[in-house]
Parts: C-alpha cells; structure tokens; sequence
C-alpha cells in the first residue's frame, strides 16, 4: 500500500508552485536560500547600500514604523539593521532557507537551484505525511492509520501547501516526527533511548524552522518536570539535551541574527495575552495545580481513577463548548472588522470569528466534526501514545482557531493550520472511525449464502467512505492548479539579458511595488543590485544624479524600470526595451474559498542609461 501511496503522492507533491518573486513570504525564502547557498551566510552585506550617501540610502529603504531593532528595509523580508555598514537581516528563522541553499547549491545554483529548493518542499510533505501515517498508525492500529494517510493526502490544504515553499511542510514533518518518536519514548518501546533522542531533536529543530514555536515551551516544561519527579531515566536525559540545546540555539540566532523579527514577534506575542488574559490566568492555575500536584506523586505513575475522570469530563467539556462556539456563535454574534497593515499601507479585514467556518471550507463539515469528536474521545482514553498528539494538537488548535495571527486572504491564510491542526484534525476523525469499525468488527454478523456481512464493519466503511468524499471534494481546484509555471524560466530569461554589474532602480512608489517583486530575486538569487525608489524621482532629482553618476563613474551600467517621465525631464540618454512576464496562479480572497484561476501580465520596461548625460544639463 506504502508504495502505491508513494507513487500517488509524486504526483501531489513535486509538482511545485513557482513562487519566486518577493513580496510574499515564499519567494522570499526562495531568495534567501540562494543567497545564503552563494555567500555562506545568514546575515547580509550589502557594499552598494554602504557606499551611498545617507540621503540616497533615505531615497531606497522603506521606514519601519513600529518593528524593534530595525528602522528600515530594502525589500520586504530584509531588514537593514545598520544602514551606513550595509548590514541586511533576513527576517526569518534559519532551519528551512538553510536547507533551501543546500538544496540550491547541489544542484548547481542559477535556474536548477531555484527548482531543487521548490522540490524540497515536497520532500518535506511527503514525509510530513509518513510521520502522521505513522502516529495514526501507533495510536490507533492499521485501519487508523491507512486512513489518516488517506485523508491527509488529498486534502486541499496537505497538497496546496506541499508545493508552496514556506517553513510549514518541513514543520510538519519535524513536529510529527517528535510526537511519533516521542510517544514511542513516553510508552518504554525499545530502544527509549534512541526514541527519547529522535523526538528531542525533532521537537528541538522545530524552533529553529518557526518562531511561534515558543508557544510549546509550557507543555514540555511540565512534560520535563513529570519525567523529573517520577524519577529521572537516562532516556529523559537523551531528551532533554537536544531538545534544550537546540531551543537555545534558537533563542540565541533570534537575539543575534534576527532581532528585528525575534523581538517584534515576541512583542506581539504579549500584546496577544494582554488581551487573553483570562485564558492567560486559567493556564497559569493548571501549571501550578500540576506542580503542587507532582510532588506528591513521586514513585505513582497514576492520579486516582475518580479524579482522572473529572478532570478529562472538564477538558472534554471545555473543548466541545469551544468547538460549539467556534462554529455556531461566533460567526453570528462577532462581525468582520478592519484593522492597519502596514506593510500594504492599507487595511485588512479581521475574520477571526469566522476561523472555525474557513477551517471548513478546506475540510469539510463532517471533517471538522469527526474531528472534534474523535479528539474528544482520544482524550477520554488518554494514554502515554497518545498524549503529546492531544497536547500539541489542542494547544495549536485552540491557539489559531482562536486568531490565526495573519492576512487573513485565501489560501495563504490557511498554512498557520497546515503543521499541526490540519493533520490533528485529520487523524482524530481517522481515530473516531476506526474505533468505530474495531468496536462492531464481527458483530451481528448476517450470512447471505457463503458470504458474512457485518452490519457495523458496513457502518464503519460507510463513514469512511463518506468522510474521505468529503475531504475528497473539498479539495476540488487545489489537487490540479500548480500556480506559477513556467515563471523561473521566464525570470532566469531576464537576468540573463541583464549586463553583470547592473544596478536596477525601479521607479514604482507603491507599498509593495515592482521592486520587490521582482528586485528581490534578481538581487538575492543573480546578484543584482536592485532597489526600489520610495520617493517620486522629481523629489529627489539632485541625489539620484548624483548617486547615477558615481555608478557609472565606477562602470556600472544602471538600468532605470518603470515610467521613464523623470529621465526625460534630466535630459537622460536611454536605450529602451521590454519583458513580459505571465503566469497563473488561484485567485485570492478575504470572502470566500477561492475558485477562480487568475491570469496576470506585467510588463517591465527597461531603460538601459547611456554612459554620459546629455549636455544641457
């Protein structure tokens, strides 16, 4: 079955999305893998940025009105963090563009690497999907499993993001990794050790893909502080040095490599519990009551019966009234509201209320419901396979169906469910099914001739076939459209008429212009210096002369895309040509579940400056 699956899941998952331009967290981590594959580093120098004089560098960076540690940037998801040394800070967190830039660099840079780094991203799902296969399959037995492998791989959400190169498939895969190794490890399968050692690494790495990982830290402190005081074991040693080795790391590389995003991120964190703090301060109860708690269990692996009872009648309770809420209540009591983005100096709609709704439109109805109820009953049976999943299962779920902390525009929108409510999800109703099926396997059996029909297998086979179908068509559009195709080729053509040593100037002033679409991958996988004007031209006409000249004084050739209205006034020689760049891609929403394909043309006019200014200036 594993090798039919594999074959099928070739076809899902390596048929990549050709997210390559900036502007959007993909093609930015495209960008920074080449870079970091082509310099060897995480942080930037830029010499050309260093060299201008500060009122040209005023002229190309974009102020940053509220993010810590970084006034400016030069194009969206590269900080400038000392302007006058050149200094560039990446706004991401390490793991995925590093692995990116080993994928670029193997296969030769150039065109080839941005394809390995796109193909990476299906490695990464494809295995993301193996780790809950195989959670599933531990948890609940082969039918659980073959069926959360099932469900997972043609959901919309499993595909679609299999072939978008952003950090969510590789956390995926880490996440679960450390939740089926980790289970293996909580529940003394041999070796522990080597479990123990596979699920802190996993766990670890996790928070060197994603900052939003520090919202983990509380359940495994209290997961460390149960092993401490039932009596610590060299396997919990074998956990827990990767694991807090690498969670250093990670806070280490925030504060040193990517403090613009570490502390804003944080910033907004606490600015979230300020106003959670209701649930701020039921969580903080709980932590204490299991502290005081712990103590006094030393060498009693269980609470009393009667009062592991109650406490999983309140958790089931408290997330079915949630789940209730989520989907009946709030989406009519709460209404879409608006909200500042300031990175497309505009407004953005605010549809947290409707969260649990969206969720359903990639799941079906039946999906979120089967999983709902089937978490509710893997909680009721709790165990030491199944904790970690419930754990960080409900933790993300509860966090995100809460407010899923992003543009809210679809289908981006909906990676924040992608490394672990979608598949939690997913296997729950896998969970719910198959425990259906093993409950009335063989009983009321009717005979009819030779064959014998069990009305409860028919039952269980029913609700799967019914829940697949409706995983299945939910992800109608999703499964065919591969967005982008053909766009590395056409941008790997337009580098390859630029002269070497250009610098571009993009004379768009919009909030995320032609600049950083397309500046991005010609500066940070070809080399290019390109900025992006912030100001009109005819308000800065003395420093962009100036700044002009002492390139061409230097031999650069400067390429000058957009309205050529400014040259004209200077009285600039120019040669002109034309490149247009097509592609297809699904249509974005803030409304409804997107439907439409899109065709988009942009043409890029380029005028290639003459060495010299004409005489009247």
């Amino acid at each position: 079955m594993l090798a039919i699956w594999i074959a099928a899941a070739l076809w899902l998952f390596f048929r990549p999305h050709e997210y390559i331009y900036g502007g959007a967290d993909a093609g930015v981590y495209v960008s920074l893998g080449a870079e970091i594959a082509q310099h060897g580093g995480f942080r930037i120098t830029d010499e050309t940025l260093a060299n201008m004089t500060p009122a040209m560098r005023d002229v190309v960076l974009r102020p940053l009105p509220n993010t810590p540690r970084a006034s400016t940037y030069l194009l969206p998801g590269f900080y400038v963090t000392d302007a006058a040394a050149g200094e560039v800070t990446p706004q991401f967190y390490p793991f995925h563009p590093v692995l990116q830039a080993v994928a670029f660099g193997l296969a030769g840079g150039g065109a080839a690497g941005i394809r390995a780094e796109l193909l990476l991203t299906g490695v990464w799902m494809l295995l993301g999907t193996l780790a809950v296969y195989l959670t599933a399959r531990d948890i609940g037995g082969p039918v659980v499993g073959a069926l959360a492998l099932a469900g997972l791989s043609i959901s919309a959400l499993q595909v679609w993001f299999g072939r978008y190169p952003t950090s969510e498939s590789l956390t995926q895969f880490l996440l679960w990794s450390g939740i089926w190794s980790g289970g293996r490890w909580l529940d003394a399968r041999r070796p522990p050790s080597l479990w123990a050692f596979t699920a802190g690494c996993a766990f670890g790495a996790v928070f060197l893909v994603r900052i939003d990982s520090l919202v983990l830290l509380p359940i495994f402190g209290v997961l460390l502080l149960w092993r401490w005081f039932r009596g610590w074991e060299r396997p919990d040693s074998w956990f827990a040095a990767p694991f807090a080795l690498l969670v250093a790391h990670s806070l280490l590389h925030g504060h040193f490599l990517s403090a613009p995003y570490f502390y804003e991120t944080l910033g907004y964190g606490f600015m979230l519990l300020g106003r959670l703090w209701p649930f701020l301060l039921i969580g903080l109860a709980g932590l204490a009551l299991v502290l005081y708690w712990l103590p006094r269990r030393i060498g009693r692996l269980r609470a009393p019966d009667q009062l592991q009872r109650i406490v999983k009648v309140i958790l089931i309770g408290m997330w079915l009234i949630y789940a209730f809420y989520g989907w009946f209540i709030r989406p009519e009591i709460n209404a879409t509201t608006l909200r500042p983005d300031v990175f497309s100096a505009g407004e953005i709609p605010v549809t947290n209320h409707e969260n649990w709704l969206r969720l359903g439109w990639y799941l079906s109805p039946i999906g979120i419901w089967l999983g709902v109820a089937g978490s509710a009953l893997m909680l009721w049976r709790v165990n030491r396979r199944t904790v970690l999943a419930l754990a960080l299962g409900l933790m993300f779920s509860g966090v995100y169906l809460w407010n899923i902390s992003a543009n809210p525009h679809h289908v981006y929108v909906m990676r924040r469910y992608v490394p672990a409510v979608m598949p939690f999800f997913i296997l729950c109703g896998a969970y719910l099914i198959g425990a259906v099926i093993n409950r009335l396997r063989g009983r009321g059996t009717i005979r009819a001739g030779k064959a014998a029909i069990a009305p409860g297998m028919v039952l269980g086979l029913l609700a799967a076939t019914i829940w697949l179908a409706g995983i299945g068509l939910a992800a109608r559009g999703f499964v065919s459209q591969v967005d982008h195709t053909g766009l590395v080729a056409q941008v790997d053509d337009l580098a390859a008429m630029l002269p070497s040593g250009a610098v571009l100037l993009f004379n768009d002033q919009s909030p995320v212009g032609e600049g950083d679409v397309w500046g991005t991958p010609l500066r940070f996988v070809y080399g290019f210096d390109a900025f992006a004007l912030r100001r009109p031209p005819d308000s800065v006409s003395s420093t962009l002369v100036e700044a002009i000249k002492t390139w061409q004084n230097n031999g650069r050739p400067v390429i000058w895309i957009g309205g050529s209205g400014w040259l004209d006034a200077e009285g600039m020689a120019y040669e002109t040509t034309q490149v247009e760049l097509a592609r297809r891609r699904l249509e974005s929403s803030y409304t409804r579940k997107p439907t439409l394909v899109d065709t988009e043309m942009t043409t890029l006019t380029l005028h290639y400056l003459e060495p010299e200014f004409d005489e009247s200036e």
